[in-house]
């Protein structure tokens, strides 16, 4: 089915090898996590994934592999259940976000939390995009109202603070537009944590909620750490930033565990999602200064009100937005 030369690129076709996953020197720890999601994976004719084919040929005992099937199963469903979220071209969701950052050095420490509380619906047309954002955005006891559509080649863009209102629109390119919206998307897809994701998670469970199942999710904070620096590692050498600050942001960031918690109602339709993790950064000290501790507790939560064709969208009238150009930056 495949040519050796090309066994990596169909590996990641078959959904058990990931790139940003692995990096430098292949190694032992490597082949364990390629193992461990494989089992996961379909056989080629789609009757059962490969673990639970081991088991129905006797090959490994079912109630031995009882924590990794139970682990699996609720996995795939949970990709299921995502995946026509992930492949909709339309969607309205509710966002809410806290963000408690702390800053110590010379032996104060600053508080500066954070809110943001809003909502956003994106219609991804190649003829022409819709989006609408509509955000409270609190700092530090100051509130910040924004609110930004697409539509026709235009962006709108109105914001109040301190009872101002500003308004302005700017001219974009539709498909240049749409190719950030669908690399975002992609960034965010639950198809990145997929099978072949599988050997990040601590743990998967599940419960029933009235008629809905709610899936708790937890990912190794290592892992997360391990992926973030073969990330960054694939960018280094680019045009973003230079090596030499990449390597640096790897060694002071750290993530804790995340957990995600994902709500399904009985259709099989994503609901909701909520996610809470902590990010630390410890950056030394420049010459004659003295080293700095960041922590960001994020508590996140989206709510899903309509995909594909029940999104509609409400423009207001733009008639009194001042028309600016934004200028053009060098590559």
């Amino acid at each position: 089915d495949f040519q050796y030369a090309d066994t990596l690129a169909f590996a990641q076709e078959k959904g058990f090898y990931d790139p940003i996953q692995f990096s430098g020197t292949f190694l032992r720890d490597d082949l364990a996590a390629v193992t461990y999601q494989a089992l996961g994976t379909d056989l080629k004719d789609g009757s059962a994934y490969l673990l639970k084919s081991l088991i129905d040929n006797g090959a490994v005992d079912a109630q031995a592999a009882t924590p990794m099937t139970e682990k699996i199963e609720a996995y795939r469903a949970l990709q299921q259940a995502s995946a026509g979220m992930d492949a909709s071209t339309a969607m309205d969701v509710d966002v809410t976000a806290a963000i408690d950052m702390t800053v110590a050095q010379d032996g104060e420490t600053v508080s500066m939390p954070m809110t943001m509380d809003g909502g956003m619906q994106m219609i991804l047309d190649e003829d022409d995009l819709q989006m609408a954002y509509d955000f409270d955005i609190g700092m530090m006891g100051d509130t910040m109202t924004m609110r930004e559509w697409l539509t026709d080649g235009w962006v709108y863009v109105e914001t109040e603070v301190d009872g101002e209102t500003v308004r302005t629109k700017t001219q974009v390119d539709l498909a240049e537009q749409l190719a950030l919206i669908q690399q975002a998307q992609a960034s965010a897809s639950m198809d990145m944590v997929n099978v072949s994701g599988l050997a990040m998670v601590d743990s998967i469970t599940t419960r029933t909620q009235g008629t809905n199942t709610v899936y708790t999710l937890v990912i190794s904070g290592p892992s997360m750490n391990s992926m973030m620096s073969t990330a960054f590692s694939a960018m280094l050498g680019s045009d973003l930033l230079p090596a030499e600050d990449l390597q640096a942001m790897m060694e002071m960031l750290s993530f804790d565990d995340i957990t995600a918690v994902y709500t399904v109602d009985r259709s099989g339709d994503l609901k909701s999602i909520q996610m809470t993790f902590s990010v630390e950064m410890n950056v030394p000290a420049e010459e004659g200064g003295t080293p700095m501790a960041m922590t960001a507790d994020y508590d996140m939560s989206m709510t899903v009100n309509a995909t594909g064709d029940s999104v509609r969208i409400t423009f207001p009238n733009f008639s009194n937005f001042e028309e600016v150009t934004v200028p053009e930056i060098a590559a």
